[in-house]
C-alpha cells in the first residue's frame, strides 16, 4: 500500500494496522519515516494480529533489511496481550497486540492519525459496522482511514460514520 501520510511537521504521529502479518507494512512505513527529512520526530504504530510471525518471516523482508534484523532483534517472548518494542533509538515504537481483532480492540489505548483497515484480515468477519465502529473509537478527528481493497458498503457504513470518502486511484 504505497500511500502519502499526513504526518509533516508534527511531534508524534500514530498508525494503527489491523492486519499486522509478517510486519512488511510496518517496515515499509518505518522506512518512509526514515527517508522523510520532514518526519514526525517519533512514530508510533499499533498493530494487532492474532499470532506473531516468527523471527524468520521478519527477516525474509528483503525491502528493508536493516529495519528488519532491527526488529527481529526485539522480537521475542510474544504472547497473546500486547507488547512493546522500541526501536530508532526510541524514536520509533511498535505496539504489537496479539489476540482477535474485536476483543484486541476493546482493550487498546491509542489515538491514531492514521488507520489501515484490511477488510479480509482474521478476525473481521464480524459485521463490518461494528469493527468500523471500534475503529473509529482510536481514531482521531482528521485521520486517514485507508484500505488496500475498499468495496462500496465499507464506503457506506464510513460515510454513515462521518468520514469523508476519497477515490485514492
Amino acid at each position: 500500500m504505497n500511500m502519502q501520510l499526513n504526518w509533516q511537521a508534527r511531534a508524534s504521529y500514530t498508525l494503527l494496522d489491523t492486519a499486522f502479518g509478517v510486519g512488511q507494512q510496518f517496515l515499509a512505513r518505518w522506512a518512509s519515516w526514515v527517508a522523510d527529512p520532514d518526519r514526525p520526530k517519533r512514530l508510533h504504530y499499533v498493530a494487532i494480529a492474532p499470532t506473531p510471525a516468527t523471527v524468520a518471516q521478519i527477516l525474509e523482508n528483503t525491502e528493508n533489511p536493516g529495519l528488519a534484523r532491527e526488529l527481529a532483534s526485539e522480537w521475542w517472548g510474544l504472547v497473546p496481550g500486547i507488547h512493546r518494542l522500541r526501536l530508532a533509538a526510541g524514536h520509533v515504537t511498535l505496539t504489537l497486540a496479539i489476540g482477535e481483532l474485536h476483543p484486541v480492540l476493546k482493550s487498546l489505548v491509542c489515538d491514531a492519525d492514521a488507520v489501515f483497515f484490511n477488510d479480509t484480515a482474521p478476525g473481521v468477519n464480524q459485521d463490518l459496522l461494528d469493527t468500523l465502529k471500534a475503529l473509529t473509537r482510536h481514531c482521531r478527528v482528521g485521520g486517514l482511514f485507508v484500505s488496500p481493497n475498499p468495496n462500496p458498503d465499507m464506503n457506506e457504513q464510513l460515510r454513515s460514520l462521518g468520514y469523508q470518502i476519497e477515490d485514492s486511484q
